[in-house]
């Protein structure tokens, strides 16, 4: 039911129309939250309500979004001639899939060895550092949502021939995640110990240190991270997933590599430096590739 909503909400994203798929997102969301607390608390259900009330949102949201594309959007309204077996059109998708199912699979794989070289250092370096990466996830997920944003616009923009226009969205969406971390960053290193203390006790001072390191250390970094992501979403757009998919996997092996250097002898700073260095690098090899890109004579070629 999950797979059935996320296609026609990227539908919907993809022919301009993000509100409303958002939207549906937050119904589902809201619906959820009641079911879990109607089903986990006033039925003996247990995990079971939990994994209920999770398949009714998704499944309400679906619903949602098939009675909107059929009142009003007939071109994605699916009809029977419309189940025509393509190659072509099974090729690209088959391009596009692997390349982006492979650079998930780096990601989280990387992500691993990083957490493995952190448990060797106790309990209060474990505790702080996954504290302070849920807290980062919250931050994350402004980037990464414009990140994805930048794919379809710049998706849109290339097939309209838009050029300039996909230019611009570049550009202001870099000034807006710079503004973003600016202020994001300041408030992190102002209410770091506040921020971890939602996770963890005020009186653990080994693990508030290491938690507070991590998130002040990282807030002054997390432009590089916002270019990266930019970069790697108008990647995406344009069909450059190959860049996407190389620019991970070198990205997790200067992470991996230098955590396995560093995190032994400097601890959560090792970790820091690390992941800075990851982002440092290739959002610099991107921007590269993204200028080269932009400045391509045969524009025509850009997604050759």
């Amino acid at each position: 039911m999950r797979k059935l909503k996320n296609y026609y909400a990227s539908a919907l994203r993809a022919i301009g129309d993000s509100r409303t798929a958002f939207l549906y997102l937050v119904v589902s969301s809201i619906l959820n939250i009641i079911l879990d607390i109607l089903f986990v608390t006033q039925t003996p259900l247990g995990v079971v309500g939990a994994a209920l009330a999770t398949i009714l949102a998704q499944a309400f949201s679906f619903l949602l979004c098939l009675v909107y594309v059929r009142k009003r959007v007939a071109m994605l309204v699916l009809g029977k001639g419309h189940w025509v077996f393509e190659r072509k059109i099974l090729k690209e998708t088959v391009i596009f899939s692997w390349a982006a199912a492979l650079q998930q699979t780096v990601l989280y794989f990387g992500r691993l060895l990083i957490q493995g070289t952190v448990n060797a250092h106790g309990t209060d370096m474990i505790t702080g550092y996954n504290a302070a990466i849920r807290i980062e996830s919250f931050t994350m997920a402004f980037i990464d949502g414009t990140a994805a944003a930048l794919a379809t616009f710049a998706g849109q923009n290339v097939g309209a021939g838009k050029w300039k226009r996909l230019r611009q969205g570049l550009y202001r969406t870099f000034a807006m995640n710079g503004v973003y971390v600016l202020i994001s960053g300041v408030l992190m290193v102002i209410f770091s110990s506040q921020l971890i203390s939602l996770f963890v006790d005020q009186s653990n001072t080994g693990v508030l240190r290491v938690g507070t390191t991590y998130l002040k250390v990282m807030a002054a970094n997390y432009l590089f991270c916002s270019i990266l992501s930019a970069t790697q979403g108008f990647f995406r757009g344009v069909g450059k997933v190959k860049i996407t998919m190389i620019a991970t996997m070198v990205q997790m092996v200067v992470r991996c590599m230098l955590a396995l250097i560093l995190v032994p002898r400097l601890e959560i700073w090792g970790v820091c430096l690390s992941v800075i260095m990851g982002w440092l690098v290739v959002s610099t090899m991107n921007v590269i590739q993204v200028r080269k890109l932009l400045n391509h004579s045969g524009k025509a070629d850009i997604i050759s």
